[in-house]
């Protein structure tokens, strides 16, 4: 049985996921060039960080590698990643286990013993920010 605390965490994960791929799903079958949902973008006319990762997601998904880099170089990982997570979603529901919840507190606890890999991650997407704004 699955205490309330941790359904409550895999309500949130199953949710986010279920909506995340939704989103690129949606943008996979119809055009995504409509109007940016960023509200930095909409604000400043600068884009965000993460400004062209639904693109690039969707250009991954159609084997459109190059084009994919130059929307955004972090759609890659995270289409692995969304992936991976929708994988062990659906093994979460089949059977009732909180993997990812235990993938997210295994995370925080290596990230814990080794706080210089969260100024790696920074790192790296601040220099996907410059890629963003400068291309």
């Amino acid at each position: 049985m699955m205490k309330s605390l941790h359904l409550n965490k895999f309500q949130i994960y199953t949710g986010l996921l279920i909506t995340g791929f939704s989103w690129v799903l949606l943008n996979l079958l119809y055009d995504s060039s409509l109007s940016t949902v960023c509200i930095i973008k909409n604000l400043s006319g600068l884009p965000c960080p993460t400004c062209g990762v639904t693109d690039s997601m969707v250009f991954i998904l159609n084997g459109d590698l190059l084009s994919a880099i130059e929307a955004n170089a972090i759609g890659a990982p995270l289409v692995l990643l969304v992936l991976t997570l929708f994988v062990i979603g659906i093994y979460n529901l089949v059977v009732r286990k909180l993997t990812v919840s235990e993938l997210y507190t295994g995370y925080e606890i290596w990230i814990k013993k080794n706080p210089w890999k969260v100024y790696l991650g920074v790192a790296l997407i601040s220099m996907n920010w410059l890629w963003v704004l400068f291309k």
